[in-house]
């Protein structure tokens, strides 16, 4: 159409785009380091037309990997990542020995936290166990009118 309309266009596709490795090799040589930098650089004007806008789409099924490998940094968006087990993410969490919430949000927020274990539990976990960040800490808390007592879990 583009051509029969003397545009120029070309529908995405009818695209011929570089190989996915090469077309990663140009795009981690920028040394951009978010998927907002890479809008900002399509958006710019400055991108060849033979690398796709969007690469997630065209080499899904030719070695796409994230965004993360597509730029070079590394990151693994959280929906990729791969976890541990819940039981086995739990015991390391009741290993840490803290007792609140807000511990556990300042022990991941301190860097100590391993990649494969979630900082938001009760998301990842909420139908493979999840009962309480309680129950992930270690101890669990009962209420009985005014009072609450922490009770230890035998799971």
């Amino acid at each position: 159409m583009g051509d029969w309309l003397g545009t120029g266009t070309i529908a995405p596709w009818l695209q011929e785009y570089r190989y996915f490795k090469d077309a990663r090799a140009f795009v981690r040589a920028l040394g951009l380091k978010s998927e907002h930098e890479w809008r900002d650089y399509v958006r710019s004007g400055k991108k060849p037309g033979d690398i796709p806008a969007d690469p997630r789409g065209t080499y899904a099924k030719a070695g796409w990997a994230g965004s993360g490998d597509w730029l070079g940094t590394g990151t693994v968006a959280p929906r990729l990542r791969q976890y541990r087990s819940f039981k086995k993410a739990r015991a390391f969490a009741r290993n840490l020995g803290l007792k609140s919430h807000g511990e556990w949000s300042d022990y991941c927020k301190s860097g100590k936290k391993p990649a494969d274990i979630p900082a938001a539990p009760d998301q990842l976990y909420a139908e493979a166990g999840w009962v309480g960040i309680g129950d992930w800490l270690g101890y669990a808390t009962q209420h009985s009118g005014t009072r609450s007592r922490a009770v230890g879990i035998t799971r």
